[in-house]
């Protein structure tokens, strides 16, 4: 026995190298499994899933700086912008490349629409001379240019990246956005069934396709769109607004107004879902009723152009003629406002360096109760002409109506350090005179 134990301790002593030489051997195996997995749930566009492999990795690999760019990559395109630069740091920490950093920080600030020419020159460059990053920096130019109605630049990236990546389904869908807000409604319709094609549970391209169908008065279609949705999302409520619009429009006003009914706790759909109360109550020849819904949604949203010409026609079938003729004339002031900012969406996607398009979409926004929407027109004025003075005025106004005082202050001041600069060279000038 004694022979035999000291035999085993010697076999144990030659079997242990080999015994953790094989468990290294499998944990590195257990990571590149994972890597592989981060580098395909990327390329589908999955980043939490990204994310999660990739701190798998980490476990194995905690000094790899490579990880922690794709991490700062992934949360930076999900928007988690926070979460990237802490990822960015711990990549300059274990040594990772400063020209790889710089260029995330950019990326980071174009995805945001804060695009100012020491910003967007680089990117631009950079896209055009065909760097490693060519696809990155096009998306994320496609992204800013989008959020500030820069709709002509935002064309131009989204299609150059599509000829290098054709098969891109969220491209694809960008560049939908982009001919909807064009209103090129038929060639939308292509690109949200092209990014179907490509990858049939696509929300966004399924849920915009239903859109494009609803207002392009194909109900049938849409409703399909709609209900496949909701089997995936059951709660979503622009899909359960969508299918009840399709139902109604279907000469189904029973179903509709359940659905209806069902959204009304919802805030973000509050002025949609009373108007189409009242568009189901009128379709059930109940006009009173009709009458009190209109007059509901108009009171939770006065801008609304659809829910004012309602209301009056409405209030015309029930013979109250002058009241009737006010929100008539309200709507078509409504109207003109918004067959405007579709000619300045078409204008500003061509204006070089001109900012006033923008400007003045931004007043009619703000006209029309939307001062988040005018936050966007006045970030492109400021990235065509930075330290425009009325730009800054009119941004705090804007954040001002949102309830946002500090930016309104920050605002307010850079429009007087424009005001004093102007003076500045004016004096300048004259001086040399």
């Amino acid at each position: 026995m004694k022979w035999l134990s000291g035999r085993s301790f010697k076999l144990v002593l030659l079997l242990a190298p080999l015994g953790l030489a094989g468990f290294f051997a499998g944990r590195h195996f257990w990571a590149e499994h994972h890597f592989s997995a981060a580098e395909s749930a990327i390329q589908r566009r999955d980043f939490s899933a990204a994310e999660k492999h990739l701190h798998h990795c980490l476990a194995v690999w905690p000094k790899r700086p490579d990880l922690y760019l794709l991490l700062a990559q992934c949360a930076r395109r999900s928007n988690g912008f926070d979460q990237a630069a802490e990822y960015l740091a711990d990549y300059e920490r274990l040594g990772g490349s400063a020209r790889s950093a710089a260029l995330e920080r950019l990326l980071a600030r174009a995805q945001q629409g804060d695009l100012p020419a020491s910003v967007e020159a680089p990117l631009v460059m950079g896209a055009r001379q065909g760097v490693p990053e060519t696809s990155l920096i096009l998306e994320a130019l496609t992204r800013g240019y989008l959020f500030s109605y820069r709709l002509g630049p935002a064309l131009d990236s989204v299609e150059r990246l599509l000829r290098r990546e054709p098969d891109h389904v969220q491209a694809l869908v960008w560049r939908g956005w982009i001919r909807e807000g064009m209103h090129n409604f038929p060639q939308a319709e292509d690109d949200y069934r092209q990014a179907l094609a490509l990858d049939p549970d696509h929300f966004d391209a399924r849920l915009r396709l239903a859109e494009v169908l609803l207002s392009r008065k194909r109900p049938g279609e849409a409703k399909d769109h709609f209900e496949r949705l909701l089997e995936t999302k059951p709660e979503h409520v622009a899909a359960r607004l969508g299918l009840a619009r399709c139902l109604r429009q279907m000469r189904q006003p029973g179903p509709a107004r359940r659905l209806l009914t069902d959204l009304r706790k919802e805030p973000s759909v509050a002025s949609t879902v009373l108007r189409e109360l009242g568009k189901a109550a009128q379709d059930q020849k109940n006009l009173a009723e009709a009458e009190d819904w209109f007059r509901r949604a108009f009171a939770a949203d006065p801008h609304d152009q659809e829910t004012s010409y309602t209301l009056a026609q409405c209030l015309f079938r029930r013979r109250k003629k002058a009241e009737a003729t006010r929100y008539l004339n309200l709507s078509k002031r409504q109207e003109a406002d918004l067959k405007r900012l579709w000619e300045l969406n078409q204008k500003a996607g061509n204006a070089g360096r001109d900012p006033s398009f923008h400007m003045e979409a931004a007043a009619i926004c703000l006209r029309n109760g939307q001062p988040r929407e005018a936050v966007r027109w006045l970030s492109g004025a400021l990235q065509i002409a930075p330290g425009h003075k009325p730009a800054h005025r009119l941004l705090a106004d804007s954040y001002q109506k949102m309830g946002n005082a500090k930016r309104a202050a920050q605002h307010r001041r850079m429009a007087r350090e424009a005001t004093s600069l102007e003076r500045g060279r004016t004096k300048t000038r004259q001086d040399k005179k």
